[in-house]
C-alpha cells in the first residue's frame, strides 16, 4: 500500500503549521476533522496551498520533458539511417567499384 500525502491532510497541516505559534486552541470535530483557531497567515497559506496545487503540473511536465527528450533520440536515429542508407545505395552503384581514369 502506496502512502502519500492526500490534499485533505496536506492542507490540515499547513493549517496547522500557520496557527498563531501554536497558543491556540484546537480539537477534533465529529468528523474527525481538525479544527484549529487563531490567527492565520494568509500569505503563507496561499502560497503552500498553490505549491501543492502545482505538484501534479510539475510531475506532467517531467514526463513531457522524457517524451520530448525521447522523441529528439528517435529523430537522430531516423537521420544517421537516413544517412547510411544513402551511403549504401551509392555503393550499389557499378560505379562506385570503377577504378578512376577508366
Amino acid at each position: 500500500m502506496t502512502t502519500s500525502t492526500t490534499p485533505t491532510s496536506a492542507l490540515t497541516s499547513i493549517l496547522s503549521s500557520l496557527t498563531n505559534g501554536g497558543a491556540s486552541a484546537s480539537g477534533t470535530s465529529a468528523s474527525g476533522a481538525l479544527i484549529t483557531t487563531g490567527q492565520i497567515n494568509v500569505s503563507q497559506l496561499v502560497s503552500q496551498l498553490m505549491l501543492i496545487q502545482s505538484q501534479p503540473l510539475t510531475q506532467l511536465q517531467g514526463q513531457e520533458a522524457k517524451v520530448k527528450s525521447t522523441l529528439s533520440a528517435y529523430g537522430q536515429e531516423q537521420s544517421a539511417l537516413s544517412t547510411l542508407q544513402g551511403a549504401a545505395n551509392a555503393l550499389a552503384l557499378p560505379s562506385a567499384f570503377q577504378a578512376a581514369g577508366e
